[in-house]
């Protein structure tokens, strides 16, 4: 084991022992239990437990940024030693950028597979997920061989930007046309 990260792992657990870790552990995991209950819910019955554990994984690490930013401020300004806020911050983003680039569309993909059984869609996602991991795989070695991780990190964090700001403007431009045709289609019944 690396003795680095062993330190890291005990660093860890002693900012958990304190009063302020141990409230962002209770706070992280009564957020998950409340997102549990809120999408347990609003689920459809027929919504499978993959997907459903997809979207809590999603909607959990969405809600727990809430969480780490008053924690984030008061460990700042109490000038202690932030152990646990790097590990934090970097397990939400790389969770989330896994779920997005990686989880989330497979999810998609499999659910919208032509097969009746799950082998059957399996194997429907291999003809359109084989290219794209190739491609993914050659292009993540290109980067570790040319640069190594110093250019795979902000390579990742700036696709993870582009497609939040593509998803962000495209469904702001949206929203911003189809709310106001609603309502004035609402107002107006000789329009529908």
């Amino acid at each position: 084991a690396n003795p680095r990260f062993l330190r890291f792992l005990a660093d860890v657990a002693m900012d958990v022992t304190t009063p302020r870790g141990a409230s962002l552990v209770l706070g992280a995991v009564l957020v998950f239990l409340l997102t549990w209950v809120a999408l347990h819910h609003f689920t459809q019955r027929e919504v499978g437990w993959f997907a459903f554990l997809g979207s809590l994984t999603g909607f959990s690490l969405s809600f727990l940024i809430i969480l780490l930013v008053p924690y984030d401020i008061s460990q700042t300004l109490s000038g202690g030693d932030k152990v646990l806020m790097p590990f934090s911050w970097d397990m939400m983003y790389w969770a989330s950028f896994l779920l997005c680039w990686v989880t989330y569309p497979l999810l998609s993909e499999y659910e919208a597979a032509s097969g009746f059984t799950v082998a059957g869609r399996l194997m429907s996602l291999r003809s359109t997920w084989c290219g794209l991991y190739v491609a993914g795989t050659v292009l993540l070695l290109l980067c570790l061989v040319v640069g190594g991780f110093s250019v795979l990190a902000p390579w990742c964090l700036a696709m993870a930007n582009a497609w939040a700001l593509l998803v962000s403007s495209l469904l702001m431009a949206y929203g911003l046309v189809a709310v106001p045709r609603q309502f004035w289609r609402q107002a107006s019944p000789s329009f529908e």
